[in-house]
């Protein structure tokens, strides 16, 4: 067999290879039941991540536990009740004996005793408890915000991990043209060779340059590969999974204008995590406010009420039904002054409180000015993505033409082999750039609705 032929049979199983593992559903692992079939585009993809992603329903539970604090602290403020009931049963068997007259006394029989009780207890006035719950309260308030902050984070991240995946596909695509490209090239060099047209160090040169573009295409394989196993990962899906998406490119309107103003007073106003951070303050506040209290009496109420029965054989029948009630109102103060004004627990969970409310003011102040960076980065980068695109497209049109001249320059003995492999090159290295462009646009945008908190 020729070397053509062999070199023309391996430039069609790497197409028709190519094309398979591009367009078919692969088979080495099972998909889970259950999904949405291939390929998926990004809805698809977002919809899945908030069904399965391991971070969002560690920010749910959050939510379910600080609902569970908010209602233990109410218990501060509740009413107590008890009850109690007790039953005795008693028996007695004795006898006095003097030694001269013999038994002079004896007594023998049984009694049964029971008592009912009830107490209530309630809070009158007790402010450290008050401000506990309003702050238990606002930190409920807090984690249904973290949710909303971490749905639109997986949501931003499950965005680039899906354009990284499609990035992948289209430069693995780009790598198979560019195995076609040099498989080609390599049959029009053998051919002229038998003709004698060229030499044979063009052959070796075309030879080596196919291979090449050959492992630059399992490179780029291996890359989908990998980023298919991270959106898996960030799905909540198993990563052995070998997910196809929708590799259209939609490409939003170019000539819009963002106003950074705008989008800043969006962000202040609707992003979840300022929010959060801005409850977490006041629920702060409040801690503050329950410390500081606590220098200050507390006042309770109790009630109670019981009754007790004792009953009695036939020789005993002096103990009667008895009933007790009442009512009583507390004051309670500490009086350490030490504990309030030096040192102690009084005083430093005072001091603690204040200095982590001045930590979260700064810690708000702080997040207020990254998400204005971020709106301004995002817009810096939608605007290079623009310019970046624009530049691609044309180099793309310039290269596809100069490779058309060089390769008939080429062939009619006008031009060079490198010539026309630096043509080869510069077509693939543009049309990377194209496809690294148009993704770079896509991916602006998602970070600057991440930015604002919404959709634009």
């Amino acid at each position: 067999m020729s070397v053509n032929r062999r070199i023309g049979m391996l430039g069609r199983v790497l197409m028709v290879g190519g094309m398979l593992w591009l367009s078919a559903i692969p088979e080495a692992y099972g998909a889970p039941e259950g999904l949405p079939p291939f390929p998926w585009d990004l809805s698809t993809s977002l919809a899945l991540a908030g069904q399965g992603n391991l971070d969002l329903a560690q920010a749910e539970a959050a939510t379910y536990i600080a609902e569970g604090s908010y209602h233990r602290s109410l218990g501060g403020y509740l009413p107590s009740l008890g009850a109690s009931y007790n039953f005795n049963r008693s028996g007695r068997d004795f006898a006095s004996y003097i030694a001269e007259w013999g038994p002079v006394a004896a007594d023998k029989g049984a009694s049964n005793s029971w008592s009912l009780g009830a107490s209530l207890r309630q809070s009158l006035i007790d402010l450290p408890t008050a401000y506990t719950i309003r702050s238990s309260k606002k930190q409920m308030a807090s984690a249904r915000y973290a949710l909303k902050a971490a749905e639109l984070d997986v949501a931003l991240a499950v965005t680039q991990q899906h354009y990284a995946l499609m990035y992948a596909v289209k430069l693995s695509q780009v790598a198979n043209e560019a195995v076609q490209l040099a498989t080609d090239q390599f049959r029009r060099t053998e051919s002229l060779y038998e003709l004698g047209s060229v030499p044979r160090a063009d052959v070796l040169q075309s030879r080596v340059s196919m291979a090449s573009s050959e492992l630059d295409l399992i490179s780029a394989r291996n890359t989908v590969r990998n980023q298919q196993a991270e959106l898996a990962l960030a799905l909540g899906l198993p990563s052995n999974l070998e997910i196809i998406i929708d590799t259209t490119v939609s490409i939003p309107d170019l000539d819009r204008i963002w106003d950074e103003t705008e989008l800043a007073e969006m962000a202040m106003r609707d992003r979840a995590d300022l929010l959060q951070a801005r409850i977490d303050l006041r629920a702060m506040q409040d801690q503050v406010s329950s410390r500081k209290w606590s220098h200050w009496p507390t006042m309770g109420m109790s009630l109670y009420y019981s009754k007790q029965e004792e009953t009695f054989d036939e020789s005993l029948k002096n103990l009667d039904a008895n009933l007790r009630w009442g009512l009583s109102v507390s004051l309670d103060m500490n009086l350490n002054p030490i504990d309030h004004f030096l040192v102690g627990s009084t005083k430093g969970s005072v001091e603690e409180a204040v200095w982590r409310e001045r930590q979260q003011k700064r810690g708000l102040q702080k997040k207020e000015l990254e998400v204005l960076l971020e709106i301004r980065q995002a817009i810096l980068a939608w605007e290079e993505g623009k310019e970046r695109l624009a530049s691609a497209q044309e180099n793309l049109t310039y290269a596809q033409e100069n490779l058309k001249l060089q390769k008939a320059l080429y062939e009619g003995g006008g031009g060079t082999l490198l010539e026309w492999n630096n043509a080869q090159v510069e077509l693939t290295r543009a049309r990377v750039e194209v496809v690294d462009a148009q993704v770079s646009i896509l991916t602006a945008k998602a970070s600057l609705e991440r930015s604002v908190g919404q959709k634009l």
